[in-house]
């Protein structure tokens, strides 16, 4: 009896609980310093081309593409260009474009390649919808192939057809690879590269991301929106907004150099074409 008391009297010890307590929160306080040792290391800044984020996504029977992705909607992070790089393309109308000539007004740019098996038509649809918003408006598109090799000017030309794109405010760019790529990756601080060997499927050559960028009047990456996301789009759509409320009475979208004043003469359609199932030139 007395050998039970003794273990009873043990058991209840203050002491005792003290120091199990003590041992649990010392676990805890461990395994809280790992977590914020984690999310410190995955929170930190990239470096310029890389991105915070991958998304996967399959098309039928294609395989499973990966493409990179930056933080919805803010400002360029830490090792970005704050500026557009100078950089001269060709447009599809066969004249050059520089990054000069779309100073003065806001612009938004997407990356595309008229191949693409995967998300280009939801990205160029998306584009679609921002320039039926900003009929008339002093708002720029630009559409930048990542596959310039095979997309050549008259190739975007038919492209730029099937989705309806105004040749006064919606232009769609050609160029050297090496050119495009570093403006891609050192620029915009996107992600962008060729595949090869076993990775290289049909309408799948191209790692690229899906953001579009806003970029400002003078010039400068304002944000970076996913065009997989009707809400960040919207939001994208709504910063363009507030940029033009903000511009000259006389900043209308005007013809670039080498275009003519003539209005373009067919409608535009009030819907975007649904090109997701055809992988062959959209």
């Amino acid at each position: 009896m007395a050998t039970q008391e003794t273990k009873t009297v043990e058991h209840n010890d203050p002491a005792r609980i003290l120091i199990r307590l003590s041992a649990v929160l010392t676990v805890i306080m461990a395994v809280a310093a790992g977590v914020l040792i984690w999310r410190s290391q995955n929170d930190a800044p990239k470096p310029v081309g890389e991105s915070d984020s991958s998304v996967t996504t399959t098309d039928g029977d294609m395989p499973a593409y990966s493409f990179k992705v930056n933080p919805p909607g803010t400002k360029p992070s830490t090792g970005m260009a704050d500026v557009v790089a100078n950089f001269e393309l060709t447009e599809r109308s066969g004249r050059k474009v520089t990054n000069k000539d779309l100073l003065g007004k806001p612009w938004a740019v997407c990356f595309v390649f008229t191949n693409c098996a995967g998300p280009c038509p939801r990205v160029t649809g998306q584009m679609k919808l921002l320039q039926d918003r900003f009929v008339g408006k002093p708002v720029r598109l630009v559409t930048i192939t990542v596959d310039p090799k095979r997309d050549t000017a008259e190739r975007l030309a038919n492209y730029a057809d099937n989705f309806g794109a105004d040749e006064q405010q919606w232009l769609f760019l050609t160029g050297d690879q090496n050119v495009i790529y570093p403006l891609i990756g050192n620029s915009f601080g996107l992600t962008v590269h060729e595949e090869t060997g076993p990775m290289r499927k049909k309408g799948w050559e191209i790692t690229h991301s899906t953001r579009v960028v806003h970029v400002d009047a003078a010039g400068q990456i304002r944000g970076k929106y996913d065009a997989g996301n009707d809400a960040e789009m919207a939001e994208l759509a709504r910063e363009l907004q507030k940029e033009i409320e903000d511009l000259p009475e006389d900043t209308s979208i005007k013809p670039t150099a080498g275009e003519t004043e003539s209005p373009i003469e067919a409608p535009i359609p009030t819907a975007v074409p649904d090109q997701t199932s055809n992988s062959e030139g959209t």
